[in-house]
């Protein structure tokens, strides 16, 4: 029997409210942690596929990290990798995450889901299980993954988790090789009844190589796909109306709220602002998460531009991915513009303001 004294407030709701209070305190709220980078698949368009990422964390270290995580109050956390079901340790990992309290969310390819994981997942379920498909036909799938057979992999442990009723999602990375099946992609996922995205914004390796950026669809073709998705054009629009009348201090050079609630721990111990940001980088083997967040982060968000940029004063910067890791990444200057940002940035906004939507 319901007890009519306890107001039922769904999930999302808690989160708004607990993230909210968050960003208003100033807290760490949430993480991702790579705890491996290496992965079963060798797909075109991975940022860290064959660069040095150092030696990997043990699960001593991990779990070390994880309890300074859980004292700095993080509630959220994303385990990643690489592929994270490659460590034979995951399990003993994930559940000392789950011992914590963390709400966890797990990012994999989902070729490594066997029923004895499945069935380990079943007994104490993270909050979701994020699958990457690259496709819905093997020709594709493996075009980006360079590995025969992952795709028949892929579609058994999507299928294993689903009929488990593990709490599954569906994304996507779209590239040039993989546009084609986007919407075969997106009906899969209705047949099963779980939820899908996409994003197809791909940055450059971590090591500087701009070999990724070469699979990147077009701007034009982008904001096509994007135009087309009448869901989407509503979620982005509410957002992109809200961001666009906020200006901020443009004088500084991370605007994009990296760092200020979350972070990212590479599989070598780095603690980073998010997934992309590798420098600077500060060693948590030498180190400790208080002082990263407390004493490092605040050195690094409060650094200014050194020179002016057309950026400062475009309209659309707001709605725009330009950031200094992505520039970093692509150029080696955190202040350099990136071009494929800006011009889908631009041709988004033209877009909502051709379709009266409400964008300034």
């Amino acid at each position: 029997m319901e007890c009519p004294q306890i107001p039922e407030i769904i999930y999302a709701e808690i989160s708004r409210q607990i993230h909210d209070k968050a960003i208003r305190s100033g807290n760490l709220i949430s993480s991702s942690i790579d705890i491996t980078n290496s992965c079963n698949l060798r797909c075109v368009h991975c940022y860290i596929r064959d660069t040095d990422c150092g030696e990997q964390l043990t699960y001593e270290e991990i779990c070390h990290i994880l309890d300074q995580l859980a004292d700095e109050g993080c509630l959220w956390l994303c385990i990643t990798g690489g592929e994270p079901l490659v460590r034979p340790d995951f399990r003993d990992i994930y559940s000392y995450a789950k011992h914590k309290g963390f709400i966890i969310t797990i990012f994999s390819n989902g070729t490594l889901l066997t029923p004895i994981i499945a069935d380990f997942l079943v007994k104490q379920p993270p909050f979701v299980i994020d699958i990457t498909l690259y496709g819905m036909t093997a020709e594709t799938y493996e075009k980006v993954t360079g590995v025969p057979g992952s795709f028949s992999r892929c579609i058994n442990g999507i299928e294993l988790a689903v009929e488990r009723h593990l709490p599954v999602k569906l994304k996507t990375i779209i590239l040039t090789l993989n546009a084609h099946e986007l919407h075969d992609m997106r009906r899969y996922a209705k047949r099963l009844g779980v939820g899908f995205r996409y994003d197809p914004l791909i940055n450059a390796k971590v090591d500087g190589s701009v070999e990724p950026t070469k699979y990147r669809l077009s701007p034009e073709k982008i904001v096509s796909l994007e135009m087309a998705d009448d869901q989407l054009v509503e979620e982005l629009s509410r957002e992109y109306t809200r961001l666009c009348g906020v200006r901020g201090n443009r004088e500084f050079l991370y605007t994009c709220g990296a760092g200020t609630n979350n972070c990212h721990i590479t599989s070598d111990g780095k603690l980073n602002l998010c997934t992309i940001s590798r420098v600077p980088a500060y060693d948590l083997r030498k180190g400790t998460i208080y002082d990263g967040v407390h004493h490092i982060f605040p050195k690094i968000l409060a650094k200014k531009r050194t020179r002016y940029s057309e950026c400062q004063e475009c309209p659309a910067l707001n709605v725009c991915g330009q950031c200094p890791a992505w520039a970093e990444l692509e150029h080696g200057d955190p202040e350099a513009k990136v071009e494929f940002l800006c011009q889908t940035a631009k041709l988004r906004v033209a877009a909502f303001r051709a379709g009266g939507l409400g964008v300034s």
